[in-house]
């Protein structure tokens, strides 16, 4: 048991490790390679989901170097409001774990050593030196292009992709963001993102960040992925999180925030993390 709390603190990890980097520049490109984008991301974004919530049962795969977990869970997100990723043991179904990210804070549940810390995003470094940035992160879990720093995306801030079309996908780059860059693998057809990809600039730069997207359903009458995996390569053992979502549904019959319990003890977040990193394999 005491193994899924280290693997779900690599999972968090590698979620943030890449996830956005604040301050992009908005550089726009050649007024004749706009015309010729424009309509293609509108297409995209037309195709993201318009529900308000989203819950799902998983089966999660959680690996790191050449060991693996595998657990259940469930996924609970209010757009703009909350994602919730919670942790439990097979057969019994007892949470062992939970993620809650707002946007303005993170609350991380250690249900093993009865043990939680919540703070704002500045205040648990791990977050903080990766300028992690709540909408950039919803947009990871609800499929959708977003841009670094930036909630929406206006008619502007989409021509700062730049197109290219390759058989039966179309990659969207973003280029101009100061540190890194990202791509959105699409399928063409679709119009849907089946990968995102995020990388440093500098050939000095180690490490890469991937969310790959497939099993492509109707929820609401919208495409979404039944099956999500975040991986990170470069940067040591690769660390990877597989969630194969089921019963996908539109259910608000939840708790968008979580009190922990009054009998555990109340954390900085650099000792609940400091906890979990010593956890040993």
């Amino acid at each position: 048991m005491r193994t899924i709390y280290f693997y779900m603190l690599l999972a968090a990890l590698s979620l943030t490790a890449c996830s956005t980097q604040k301050g992009a520049v908005k550089t726009n490109l050649a007024p004749s390679q706009q015309s010729s984008d424009l309509s293609y991301q509108q297409r995209v974004t037309s195709n993201h989901q318009t529900a308000k919530y989203l819950t799902a049962r998983l089966s999660v795969e959680i690996g790191e170097g050449s060991k693996s977990i595998s657990c259940n869970g469930h996924l609970r997100m209010k757009r703009d409001d909350v994602i919730q990723l919670s942790l439990t043991l097979p057969l019994i179904g007892t949470e062992v774990g939970r993620l809650e990210f707002t946007p303005t804070d993170v609350l991380i549940i250690d249900r093993f050593h009865k043990q939680y810390t919540r703070a704002s995003y500045d205040r648990v470094s791990f977050l903080a030196k990766a300028g992690l940035d709540f909408y950039a992160l919803q947009s990871l879990f609800w499929d959708e292009l977003f841009i670094p720093g930036e909630r929406d995306l206006s008619t502007s801030q989409l021509q700062r992709f730049r197109k290219t079309e390759s058989g039966a996908h179309t990659l969207l780059k973003l280029a101009d963001a100061p540190r890194l860059e990202y791509d959105f693998l699409t399928l063409t057809d679709q119009a849907v993102v089946d990968r995102v990809t995020v990388r440093g600039k500098q050939n000095s730069d180690k490490g890469e960040f991937a969310m790959i997207y497939s099993k492509f359903g109707k929820v609401g009458g919208k495409p979404f992925p039944s099956e999500m995996k975040m991986q990170v390569t470069g940067v040591g053992r690769d660390v990877s999180l597989r969630l194969s979502l089921s019963r996908i549904a539109n259910s608000s019959d939840w708790e968008t925030r979580t009190t922990p319990s009054e009998k555990y003890q109340q954390r900085t977040p650099e000792q609940i993390l400091g906890s979990l990193m010593n956890v040993s394999l």
